[in-house]
């Protein structure tokens, strides 16, 4: 005898209970038997949370359970996942690739922004994004900072408008559809 593989599913909606292998089709109150034609070595994934399996025209399906309102929240805390990502990405200033840090940039800028106005030589090592090292003058130092800002000025709003067009969707599909952009 053929042992094969069944989606046990509810016969009214379709929802996939469990797998199952036996050689007949198994018998349930309120359910339907399909065969899973070839075999699956696992239970299918998920392509995110809220989704429930369903068993249509002869292979698996997802329906989406969410509500709006789920589905923007969870876009949203997606998108600050990627913004927080990205504030820990690079930038290039002065010829130079260095890492974003939002403590020892604005320090550093201000040091030497303080020592330029009162005629005060400056220069500072600087660690770059690899692991190179550099000694930047004050003028370098201030552009460094600068491009900083602007930097993580750009993510910040990047982040805010994708905020925006996720609250403006009105349906799951325009939700998913909201990404990062690439670049």
């Amino acid at each position: 005898m053929t042992v094969k593989q069944w989606a046990i599913c509810d016969a009214s909606t379709g929802e996939v209970w469990r797998l199952e292998m036996c050689a007949t089709a198994p018998q349930a109150a309120g359910a339907v038997a399909h065969e899973v034609n070839p075999p699956r070595e696992a239970w299918p994934q998920a392509p995110g949370p809220g989704r429930t399996l369903l068993w249509q025209a002869g292979t698996f399906a997802w329906r989406d359970d969410r509500t709006l309102q789920q589905a923007q929240a969870g876009r949203w805390e997606e998108i600050k996942a990627e913004r927080d990502q990205h504030m820990a990405g690079t930038f290039t200033a002065v010829g130079y690739v260095f890492q974003i840090d939002l403590v020892m940039i604005p320090g550093s800028a201000l040091s030497a922004k303080v020592a330029l106005d009162s005629n005060t030589p400056w220069s500072k090592q600087w660690t770059l994004a690899n692991d190179t090292r550099v000694t930047l003058t004050a003028e370098q130092m201030i552009e460094v900072g600068q491009a900083m800002d602007a930097t993580v000025d750009a993510i910040w709003n990047t982040s805010q408008d994708l905020r925006d067009a996720i609250y403006a969707a009105d349906d799951l599909e325009t939700v998913d559809a909201v990404t990062w952009p690439m670049g």
